[in-house]
């Protein structure tokens, strides 16, 4: 069987637009509609607000910044007369008020103030660091030079900046294949665009990838799965990651909204069509007529929303499950037990008249923590399952990595080998029996090692003993460290990362078959073919992986050798 990671916080949060700093739009614990949409309460507020969840609390971010409990009642709230971004990371609230950055506790205490030297500002929160866009743009499609920020979380100090000519609206970051910051550029007065990839420790530039001929991103990139998926005007496109190289193209017709990264597939919404996508080949696997424009998924479920309302829909075969028509939906913030959900009179929430489900993905069997509370060990250090059950691994603090160092003969057991932050989340269901040991490389050093036994062990000295190099059959992919589309693309829109109506309409929009390639509508039906005749049934000082994770790998190779010796001459074994 294979495995799976995903990007999310836990604790049922969505911290920030788009749930991370990665934009995936997807949370792996997140809410399912199982018959129908039952209303909880309402809240006029104005402009379209931005809502995120941290423990307990849902904020909404719309010319005020509201902290609210989970039953809509109010905690604190602060006047801001104008409306902005935000992104809750550890126990603060970051919030964006015009040029300034202001650091919230729990109870709305201020923090930190920061001042910049721009009017608009954008947020990514990324292992203790808060990465800012701050640009005088008015618009997305403005030519304004602009500069990116790294603050400390901690004081609000600013780390290090870089000017970027002509910088665009949005931010996002993500940890893998290395901790990078991504904005949006424009490149000439032909509103061409860019998207540009910062080293994250220096903010230099690590790669740029240019638009050729297309108008200008509405909407931030994607990051997951190794690779970064940008929505140009026509057509969804895979970068790798790592060097910015194009992966694949994906011809749409029209202007796809932001895809939600799924563990295994992308979801995207274009033209009414919800298309479910091969990440790795850019395949289309199915495709299915649903309302509405903007999606969000949540474990199993994804949700499709826009002027007609809201629908929730099975993400494995795109059936519609469950639809609310009562109000318009705009964003969506799946929570633990409610949706959040916001349009220009306010934000509602919405459960389930036949219950809830928390999502996940599949039935998880056990379950380790890694590195909680900083610490650097996995929790539980040994765990006993039987053959065919699931384990799930949730990040709680920076800088870990989970790296197979043996495993019995015929287990195809990869791990997550690359480093991962807060809230990443790795499953990996075991079928061959025996002992499966393993490390966190940068801390390995440190004894951060861990141990599944499968069945009752039988196998463990059946083994090659050898680390696994990679070869097997695993299908892990890769996670970010990701509120929600609004629908934009419906009425041809940008979607806004700060709170507030994001209907600056889009001028630049080429007509389809013009002469700068832009395909025409035949590019979407001869993409998928037959399916279109289917139904579609290191500021925190956590040691990071440089020599230390050199050194800890050498550790590790020899625990594991001696923890095999001890084995082989006990005879309990």
């Amino acid at each position: 069987m294979g495995s799976t990671a995903v990007a999310a916080q836990s604790g049922h949060a969505w911290p920030s637009y788009r749930n991370g700093s990665n934009r995936s739009g997807y949370a792996p614990d997140g809410v399912t509609i199982e018959e129908s949409f039952e209303p909880e309460w309402n809240r006029g507020e104005s402009n379209v607000p931005l809502v995120a969840l941290a423990h307990d609390t849902v904020y909404v971010r719309g010319d005020r910044l509201v902290a609210l409990s989970r039953s809509g009642e109010t905690k604190w709230e602060v006047s801001s007369g104008q409306p902005g971004g935000m992104v809750a990371a550890g126990n603060r609230l970051y919030a964006t008020f015009g040029s300034t950055v202001r650091a919230f506790d729990t109870r709305g205490n201020e923090q930190w103030s920061t001042s910049l030297d721009r009017n608009r500002v954008y947020l990514a929160a990324l292992n203790g660091t808060l990465y800012v866009a701050a640009t005088d743009n008015e618009t997305p499609t403005g030519r304004h030079d602009g500069t990116v920020y790294a603050l400390d979380r901690e004081t609000g100090s600013i780390e290090r900046s870089r000017s970027i000519p002509n910088l665009g609206w949005y931010v996002c970051a993500a940890s893998a294949p290395a901790e990078t910051v991504y904005v949006t550029q424009f490149v000439d007065d032909e509103d061409r665009t860019a998207i540009r990839a910062l080293d994250a420790a220096t903010l230099e530039t690590d790669w740029t990838w240019y638009n050729r001929g297309g108008p200008a991103l509405l909407t931030p990139p994607a990051i997951g799965h190794g690779l970064c998926y940008v929505s140009t005007s026509d057509s969804l496109v895979a970068l790798d990651a790592e060097s910015g190289d194009e992966a694949w193209s994906l011809p749409l017709g029209q202007r796809p909204v932001q895809p939600v990264l799924g563990p295994e597939t992308l979801y995207v919404s274009v033209d009414r069509q919800l298309v479910a996508i091969d990440p790795a080949s850019g395949n289309p696997e199915w495709q299915t007529e649903t309302p509405g424009a903007g999606v969000v998924g949540a474990g199993d479920t994804l949700y499709t929303m826009g002027e007609e309302g809201l629908f929730a829909v099975d993400r494995s075969t795109g059936e519609i499950l469950a639809e609310y028509r009562e109000r318009p939906a705009r964003r969506v913030v799946p929570g633990s037990e409610q949706l959040y959900v916001s349009n220009r009179s306010g934000v509602y929430a919405l459960s389930s008249s036949g219950g809830t489900i928390g999502g996940g993905g599949g039935e998880i069997d056990h379950e380790v923590t890694v590195g909680p509370q900083g610490e650097f060990v996995f929790e539980p250090t040994e765990l006993r399952v039987e053959p065919g059950e699931t384990v799930r691994w949730t990040w709680e603090s920076d800088n870990h990595t989970l790296t197979p160092q043996t495993q019995p003969a015929g287990g195809d057991w990869q791990g997550n080998p690359q480093v991962e932050g807060d809230g990443y989340v790795y499953e990996h269901t075991f079928d061959a029996e025996g002992v499966y040991e393993y490390v966190c490389e940068p801390h390995a050093a440190l004894g951060m090692e861990g141990t599944v036994v499968v069945g009752d062990g039988a196998s463990r000295d059946a083994g090659d003993g050898t680390s696994n190099d990679g070869s097997g059959t695993d299908e892990t992919t890769g996670g970010g460290s990701g509120d929600t589309t609004d629908g934009g693309a419906e009425d041809g829109t940008a979607d806004d990362e700060t709170g507030g109506d994001a209907d600056t309409e889009s001028t630049d929009e080429p007509s389809a078959g013009d002469a700068n390639g832009t395909a025409d509508n035949e590019s979407f039906a001869d993409a998928f073919g037959d399916l279109n005749e289917s139904d579609a049934e290191s500021a925190d000082g956590t040691p990071g992986p440089g020599i230390l994770g050199a050194l800890g790998g050498l550790g590790a190779t020899a625990g594991w050798l001696a923890r095999k010796a001890e084995r082989e001459n006990d005879p309990e074994e």
